[in-house]
């Protein structure tokens, strides 16, 4: 079954119809309902400059997935073969008015829809449990003469409609809560495809049900975050790394909060919010500015907006609907409330959130949704004047046209391969770097958590214990899909070889019999507690092997060139080397009547000696006769 959301809003809609109306008629150039002269026809529109933007899907007001920067293409006409795989979402011209932001994609092309690989996680906080699932998110674009539309459909990681925000209950919900407190929710239903999470009954600490959806479109950004291999919406969405890493096991508004870097960057961004903008099918309208103090730098655009928040005052929300306490709707229209009264019983409800009508520019972007009970699918259209005129909006008029992305799509993940990157890169996600604490073989609270693979480059970026990372956008989105998966993170100790003795130590010197040191290409390794390790050293063409030290090698066998050991701490190793000493043999015969003395002493002979020097050796001989005779002459390699 689908059911659309704005038409839900549309009944009783008495007060905030006139605003639609009024804003199509503008628009349409008519000057009331007693004015029948048809609109005139908008002059034909030049193609918009093609402009980078990113895409955020987030349930239940966290977790974001697909916060990645993508490029849309506007153009006249679609191509024959629809969209392309390559982070681009085409934009092609259609009949004016032609598609209805009503949450039905009937009136989209399906071949023109772009979609993407991305995780969706359904619980909060996001470090605490496992909760991601890998879902699709379909994304499609299309303009007319005056407007531009979006499409954004994906599947719920709980099979949840949260449409619910911090909605009040009043009395026990089942943790022993009294008076009015904001709704408890656990995130999933039975057949979603995070049913197996690990926090499947967990209680969501932020009670806020609602599911949005935001598309941020650059400004001004001297940061290059949009550009061809930028970051998007991470360099912005968790502007606060370096203060506070996103990588613990807390989430809070320094992490999550939002801001551009420079001061004189902002982005556009459309925020559809099931719960609170929804009803008034509206999204809203927000610019996103620089925060010199670390706080949010949303700005919303100029108006009203589409709620206010029924707070409580003197213990009870200050508003309730008309009908009374016995109204278990989830909208509440600022039509419909009226002043709180009466005795609540346990499990009585009000929505926290009142609908109004919104104006000015924070009515510029008109929305519906609809929600597929059946497939646990979202469908949000969005609708938009091409040029509001207004200072806090993206123009998408004609220019010069941002140049093709150099970030691959990601359409499959490798876990496999996530795993041995994590493995090997997290030696400063935790140990002595890191605040996880360690419960037997496992990280409890590792720092690198269920993320995307965008935060994690930007964490790289910003992260002192990461920076030397170096992976690609391929690659962070492998290491967050392993993550995923993962109930434990197994603590790693990291292994440091070290050679000494050798001048140039060519490649493979010393190596361990599993995967991961090859010294001096790679010296140090990040190894699973009680790993059985066996180091060797090989052969060097002009030096010998000496021995080893280091308290593991010390503590366990050594045999020969060989070190076997169990790895329960981080250690560190060295193998030694001397050069090889080569001696060369120098025989001395004399005949009668003399002898012959070397310096360095070891010859001293008559009639014959032999002796050894070394390699190189300066080696002095000094004839002696008898007395009474001389040196005759010196023969073979003195000659």
């Amino acid at each position: 079954m689908k059911i659309r959301t704005a038409p839900r809003m549309a009944h009783g809609l008495n007060v905030l119809l006139p605003a639609v109306i009024l804003l199509v008629s503008a628009c349409g150039g008519s000057s009331g309902p007693d004015d029948t002269t048809p609109p005139p026809t908008p002059t034909p529109a030049s193609i918009p400059a093609d402009s980078y933007f990113s895409l955020a899907v987030t349930e239940n007001s966290h977790n974001h997935t697909g916060a990645r920067i993508l490029l849309l293409d506007f153009m006249e006409t679609a191509p024959a073969t629809g969209a392309g795989a390559d982070n681009v979402v085409i934009s092609p011209r259609i009949s004016n008015n032609s598609i209805t932001a009503d949450g039905d994609s009937a009136d989209w092309k399906n071949a023109n829809l772009t979609t993407i690989k991305g995780l969706v996680q359904n619980n909060y906080p996001l470090s605490q449990f496992i909760d991601a699932v890998p879902t699709d998110i379909t994304i499609g674009s299309a303009w007319d003469d005056e407007y531009l539309y979006f499409l954004v459909q994906w599947e719920d990681a709980g099979h949840t409609q949260s449409t619910q925000y911090r909605k009040w209950i009043y009395g026990d919900q089942g943790n022993g809560e009294t008076g009015w407190t904001a709704k408890v929710h656990t995130g999933i239903s039975s057949g979603s495809p995070n049913e197996s999470a690990a926090n499947a009954s967990h209680v969501l600490a932020g009670s806020e049900d609602e599911d949005r959806v935001y598309l941020m479109f650059p400004v001004t950004d001297s940061e290059n975050a949009f550009a061809t291999n930028g970051l998007g919406c991470a360099a912005f969405c968790h502007a606060n790394l370096g203060a506070d890493n996103p990588f613990q096991n807390y989430t809070g508004t320094d992490v999550a909060v939002m801001h551009t870097n420079n001061s004189s960057d902002t982005a556009d961004v459309w925020q559809w919010q099931s719960s609170r903008t929804e009803p008034a099918s509206i999204a809203d309208d927000l610019l996103l500015t620089y925060s010199s103090t670390g706080d949010s730098g949303f700005v919303p655009d100029t108006g009203n907006p589409a709620y206010t928040i029924n707070a409580l005052s003197s213990n009870n929300p200050a508003s309730m609907h008309t009908s009374g306490l016995t109204y278990t709707g989830d909208v509440l229209l600022q039509t419909d409330t009226t002043m709180f009264s009466g005795n609540p019983n346990n499990g009585d409800q009000i929505p926290a959130v009142i609908t109004q009508t919104p104006d000015n520019s924070r009515a510029d972007i008109i929305s519906g949704a609809s929600w597929d009970s059946v497939s646990g699918r979202w469908t949000v259209e969005f609708r938009r004047l091409r040029n509001t005129g207004n200072a806090d909006d993206k123009q998408f008029i004609p220019g010069t046209d941002v140049q093709p992305l150099t970030v691959p799509l990601t359409t499959s993940t490798d876990t496999t391969a996530g795993s041995m990157l994590y493995g090997n890169l997290c030696g400063g996600c935790h140990g002595e770097n890191g605040i996880g604490s360690l419960t037997g073989n496992s990280w409890q609270f590792p720092r690198i958590q269920r993320t995307s693979g965008s935060l994690i480059l930007k964490a790289i970026q910003t992260v002192p214990a990461m920076s030397g990372i170096n992976i690609t956008h391929q690659t962070a989105e492998d290491i967050a899909a392993f993550l995923q998966g993962q109930n434990t993170f197994s603590a790693t100790y990291r292994l440091d070889t070290i050679i000494s003795g050798v001048t140039v130590p060519p490649t493979g010197t010393v190596t361990s019999s599993q995967p991961g040191i090859n010294c001096p290409d790679t010296c140090d390794y990040n190894f699973l507690p009680g790993s059985s390790i066996t180091l060797n050293a090989n052969y060097v063409d002009g030096y010998t092997f000496s021995g080893w030290s280091g308290t593991s090698c010390n503590e366990g066998s050594q045999t020969g060139s060989a070190c076997s050991f169990a790895l329960n701490s981080g250690q560190n190793v060295t193998a030694s080397y001397t050069p090889t000493v080569v001696n060369y043999t120098l025989t001395v015969s004399t005949e009668a009547n003399g002898s012959v003395s070397s310096s360095p002493g070891g010859i001293t002979c008559a009639p014959d000696c032999t002796t050894q020097f070394s390699e190189n050796a300066a080696v002095t001989l000094t004839a002696i006769p008898d007395t009474g005779y001389r040196l005759d002459a010196w023969s073979g390699d003195c000659t």
